[in-house]
């Protein structure tokens, strides 16, 4: 289930489809330097930096929106850290 499926809020989730679109074109962008020759750790930067994006947005279409955008920051602070 993606986070759009989870609110009500119509705006929200418009925001968090489009967030969400945008996040797996660039980590598909990512993988595709990869298999083109590009560095494993620049794929993995790619992808972290591309996902942390997305919580990001998602965050700040929840306060615009006027729901709880906690659990996204909290989600952008641990991509990445293995928590």
């Amino acid at each position: 289930m993606t986070i759009a499926d989870s609110s009500e809020n119509r705006a929200h989730k418009a925001a968090c489809l489009a967030s969400e679109q945008t996040r797996m074109a660039a980590v598909d962008a990512a993988m595709a330097l990869q298999r083109a020759g590009g560095s494993s750790t620049t794929c993995t930067a790619a992808i972290v930096a591309a996902e942390k994006a997305h919580y990001l947005r998602v965050a700040a279409s929840a306060l615009a929106n006027g729901l709880n955008p906690s659990e996204f920051v909290q989600a952008a602070r641990w991509v990445g850290t293995g928590a």
